[in-house]
């Protein structure tokens, strides 16, 4: 059958060139669900490798978690602080070399960073870290 004959005979079924295309593009979807699903688990995986780096380095990290807020108090959900607001304070002692952790500490994203007795005359680990805030060498 040709063009619109299908339709004209009565077939209730869709023309195999419609579920080809229909076919294909739920493909496309599942593919980009699943690059969505890699791309975060890896970005989570990176957040728990910098967050350990740190502790092994002597860093002391304190950070307002969202979920933990939301498991406090529900009603936390609903309010702007919960999700614009999150307190990420890094503080360490004696560090030498800020430049070593430049990787670490734009993947942690502080908003305040305390490192007392800092021996690092160059910050250029600390450019493009435009969440903070606070700086305390």
């Amino acid at each position: 059958m040709r063009g619109g004959d299908w339709q004209k005979a009565g077939v209730n079924e869709e023309p195999p060139a419609k579920r080809l295309r229909l076919g294909k593009l739920w493909w496309w979807l599942l593919a980009i669900f699943l690059g969505a699903c890699g791309w975060q688990m890896w970005s989570i995986h990176k957040y728990n490798a910098a967050v350990r780096e740190a502790e092994e380095a002597g860093f002391a990290w304190e950070c307002t978690d969202t979920i933990s807020l939301i498991r406090q108090d529900w009603r936390n959900a609903l309010k702007k602080e919960t999700w614009c607001k999150h307190t990420r304070m890094l503080v360490t002692e004696d560090i030498p070399d800020l430049g070593r952790y430049r990787e670490m500490l734009h993947q942690l994203r502080p908003t305040a960073l305390i490192a007392w007795r800092c021996k690092d005359k160059n910050v250029d680990a600390l450019k493009g870290l435009t969440a903070l805030q606070s700086l305390n060498l």
